[in-house]
């Protein structure tokens, strides 16, 4: 990565020493791995075993990987079939190791990024590891709230975007536009997919050093940046396909674009203001979405008991069933209290079989020619008498 100077008014060291965190992070971890026998390759190898004896998570994290690899950077420049397995091993080792998180879309992207850098697939593992595990929030990409700390976040920068650009806010707010729309995107990928990889480089020296805290300056300040060609939209739709170009034209426009998001995102961390109104805003809104959620089943509970209760009353004022048509006992009581057998019916008598019928002799004067006659008439038709 690039090396980047915090501030002019920070001395050399400062910038040299910050910019080796990320790196001293993820080889006390692979360390910390290694020394319990728990390498990359081990990650991996088990993965395939799992895979292997019909693990249905591991299943499933494969399929979405599977998915979601060709649409993976589909015009970078240099990623291809190679990249592609790359990433396809570290994912998949990935979900193996963290199974809290397994495989969430958006990762997908970090980890093709840390392969373009070029990392190798052990560091790139190790690197897409320390992200998830220590840099971000704990519930950020897991499945079990419903990637909980991302949501969190779309309501933090909600309320940052809304203080610090009121007029971008309320245009977006009357035309409709969530800013969760593209935000939850940009955050999760940390700004991988929107942004080229070369910025996308110099976002994360900020991210790594300033941890989380630094998506949320990166977005307002691209947000400033496009704040005038934003507020020209007039429709959602005009909106959304500036939105989604914002982080590429944002350099195509301005060839030192790349330098002043940097800079203004580290000025804007500088402000110990603006991380205390994150972390309170963070908690205010975690706090938010968990009541939401015991609402919302509670709400769930009663409306299934209130089904089942109305089920309940439709079946117990419902006529009864018609009774099966009643059939002759097999046993008949006798005045003894015994049982026998009922009396089988008399079939009808059976008519006498048909005796032949008696050939009819032919008339002794029958004539030759009636007699050929009758030998060559049809079944059931009488020939012609010729008899005199």
């Amino acid at each position: 990565f690039t090396s980047l100077s915090v501030a002019s008014r920070k001395p050399r060291a400062t910038s040299v020493r910050r910019s080796f965190l990320l790196w001293t992070a993820v080889e006390q971890k692979k360390q910390r791995s290694y020394a319990s026998e728990r390498p990359y390759e081990a990650h991996l190898l088990e993965a395939e075993r799992a895979l292997a004896r019909g693990d249905a998570l591991l299943i499933a994290a494969q399929a979405d990987i599977e998915k979601d690899l060709k649409r993976t950077f589909p015009s970078l420049q240099g990623y291809g079939m190679l990249s592609e397995g790359a990433t396809r091993n570290v994912l998949i080792a990935h979900a193996q190791r963290n199974p809290a998180v397994g495989y969430c879309q958006s990762l997908n992207y970090v980890c093709a990024a840390l392969l373009m850098v070029p990392l190798s697939e052990e560091d790139a593992f190790f690197s897409l590891c320390t992200v998830v595990e220590d840099l971000m929030p704990p519930d950020y990409y897991t499945r079990e709230n419903d990637i909980l700390g991302a949501r969190v976040d779309q309501l933090v920068y909600s309320t940052l975007l809304g203080s610090r650009l009121p007029r971008l806010a309320g245009h977006l707010l009357d035309l409709g536009c969530p800013i969760s729309l593209f935000s939850i995107q940009w955050f999760m990928c940390l700004f991988a997919k929107d942004l080229p990889l070369a910025l996308t480089l110099r976002v994360w020296d900020v991210f790594f050093v300033y941890g989380d805290h630094a998506l949320f300056a990166v977005g307002l300040v691209m947000m400033q940046m496009g704040e005038a060609r934003v507020l020209s939209c007039r429709t959602l739709e005009e909106v959304y396909d500036e939105l989604k170009a914002m982080g590429t034209g944002l350099q195509q426009r301005d060839a030192e674009a790349a330098h002043r998001l940097v800079t203004a995102s580290l000025e804007a961390l500088m402000n110990t203001a603006l991380i205390d109104l994150i972390e309170t805003t963070r908690l205010e809104s975690r706090a938010q979405l968990l009541r939401e959620a015991e609402e919302a089943a509670a709400d769930a509970a009663a409306t299934a008991a209130t089904e089942a209760a109305a089920a309940a009353a439709h079946a117990a004022d419902a006529p009864p069933s018609p009774l099966p048509p009643l059939t002759p006992p097999l046993l008949a009581t006798t005045p003894g209290g015994g049982f026998t057998t009922p009396p089988r019916p008399t079939p009808p008598p059976t008519p006498p079989p048909l005796s032949p019928a008696t050939p009819e002799r032919p008339h002794a004067r029958r004539s030759s020619v009636s007699a050929g006659a009758a030998a060559t008439a049809p079944f059931g038709e009488s020939a012609p008498s010729t008899s005199t």
